[in-house]
């Protein structure tokens, strides 16, 4: 039996600016080699048949300290079967959005220089009719400003219009990577060219997955960028406007933009909440107190922000006083008993995060971490347990969104009974998740979905859309259907549906 790693924890308050991301990056290699059952050295011997060396004593010096190697990285993917990028992609998005993260360090067994063979590699990868995500992501890396080698722009902006294309068809691990490579390139060389193409395909009619768009953007914060998202705060689709105020949360995050620059998004942030919309209000408020204390105060003044944000945990600890903490711990717990795992306070805490924390990025990276875990299975089938026996309707609302995101990409369990239910909330995401694992809608579900509210009617298209349904095409013409759905048909009609890896 391997050797049981004492668990990992993040102890930086709940409500501070920063969390550990070292701590965060240690664990989630630990736990996914712990759970396969492997000792240190038995990972090391494993790496070392596929070329990379790196012993027991450095691999448990990664692991402890949290180095971000992506040897290790890489490694213990591929030793433990997981797809292409999937670790190495999770952690690069993760250390990007908080720039305090660690830098890539450089272990043994790492590749050597750049050369013109691995440059042409990575070219070749990406030239065939379903590239993986991995090998997007080492074409990124490859067009780096340190790789000395580069496509000409004429050559670059096709393979540019493609991966955005692919970003809104992916799903699961395939999204992570995808995202992933996108963000390296926008950090570099052709950074500009990627804002461009990206902004015309983020205003393209019916794009069902705009939100995915506009995170590698937020990744080099520039003041055109900030003046342009300003704008899209009042667009009048409200998905637009959602999207902004996620990648305007980001950039803040980064610090590369002064407080004048800043200044100019409350007047924009104002005139957006105008709208009652309850969806672009509970964003702009999640934007709002992400905002510097002064700027905070300047948007109060005009705007209801604490009515629009979801009631915060009452006290912000980790002990009993904390509901929200002591639910995130229970279902932890019941995750790891699923697998016949230690508990992991660490667990408990994304837990937590991915459910009830209230800043919409931190949210965001908790189940995205979660995600690519060694739980996100367990996760999911205890979600799926417990949501009908939750009772509070804001708890019901976070595992609903968690468990869509713990199961992308996988057949709905049979008797899950989300399509039966009376609760058009749960309906929508039985919708959701038999569109993303490719699976067929019954009849009478697409008829209740399309006769639903604006949400329901949207998810039903996208779910034929990701199978592939040949019932996609009489959407495009049906009556009752808004222009923006109709065309959101058109636009799926024109692909293949979802895109795994």
């Amino acid at each position: 039996m391997p050797k049981v790693s004492p668990a990992a924890d993040d102890r930086t308050p709940l409500a501070g600016s920063r969390i550990d991301i070292p701590v965060r990056i240690g664990w989630l290699l630990r736990t996914h080699r712990m759970v396969a059952g492997l000792s240190l050295r038995e990972m090391s011997v494993e790496l070392t048949a596929r070329g990379v060396r790196l012993s027991s004593s450095t691999l448990s010096r990664i692991e402890t300290e949290g180095h971000r190697s992506p040897a290790a990285l890489d490694g213990y993917a591929d030793v433990l079967g997981l797809p292409d990028g999937l670790l190495r992609g999770t952690i690069g998005l993760l250390c990007r959005t908080f720039r305090y993260a660690p830098p890539e360090s450089r272990e043994q067994g790492e590749p050597g220089r750049p050369s013109l063979d691995r440059f042409s590699a990575a070219c070749d990868a990406v030239d065939v009719p379903a590239p993986t995500g991995g090998a997007w992501m080492r074409f990124a890396r490859a067009h780096s400003y340190t790789s000395g080698f580069g496509l000409p722009v004429r050559l670059m902006e096709p393979h540019l219009l493609r991966i955005n294309a692919e970003l809104g068809l992916a799903v699961g691990t395939a999204m992570i990577t995808r995202h992933e490579a996108l963000s390296s390139l926008r950090i570099g060389p052709y950074g500009d060219l990627l804002e461009e193409v990206t902004r015309d395909e983020i205003l393209v009619p019916g794009h069902p997955a705009v939100d995915r768009l506009f995170g590698p953007l937020s990744d080099r914060p520039t003041r055109s960028l900030l003046h342009w998202l300003n704008d899209l705060l009042r667009h009048e689709r409200v998905e637009l406007s959602r999207s902004a105020t996620y990648a305007l949360q980001s950039m803040l995050l980064s610090g590369d933009l002064d407080a004048r620059e800043w200044a100019t998004l409350v007047p924009a942030l104002v005139e957006a909440w105008s709208d009652p919309d309850p969806g672009r209000r509970s964003a702009l408020a999640q934007l709002a107190t992400a905002l510097p204390p002064e700027l905070q105060r300047e948007v109060r003044r005009s705007c209801d922000v604490d009515a629009a944000l979801p009631a915060p945990p009452p006290d912000w600890s980790r002990s009993r006083r904390n509901r929200h903490y002591e639910r995130a711990r229970e279902l932890g717990r019941a995750v790891c008993a699923r697998l016949g795992h230690p508990e992991e306070p660490l667990l408990d805490r994304l837990v937590f995060e991915s459910l009830f924390e209230i800043r919409g990025v931190r949210m965001a990276h908790a189940l995205m971490l979660l995600r690519a875990s060694a739980f996100r299975d367990a996760f999911a089938e205890v979600l799926l347990e417990e949501l009908p026996r939750a009772r509070d309707e804001d708890a019901r609302t976070a595992m609903r969104r968690a468990l869509v995101s713990m199961h992308q990409g996988r057949p709905l369990p049979e008797g899950a009974g989300l399509l039966e239910s009376e609760d058009d909330a749960d309906f929508v995401t039985g919708v959701r998740l038999i569109g993303s694992g490719g699976g067929v809608l019954p009849d009478a579900a697409v008829e209740r979905g399309l006769a639903g509210d604006e949400e329901a009617r949207r998810h039903t298209v996208t779910a034929l859309g990701q199978a592939n349904d040949p019932r996609l095409r009489a959407l495009r013409e049906r009556a009752g259907l808004s222009r923006e759905l109709r065309d959101s048909a058109v636009w799926w009609s024109d692909r293949s549906g979802r895109i795994l890896i």
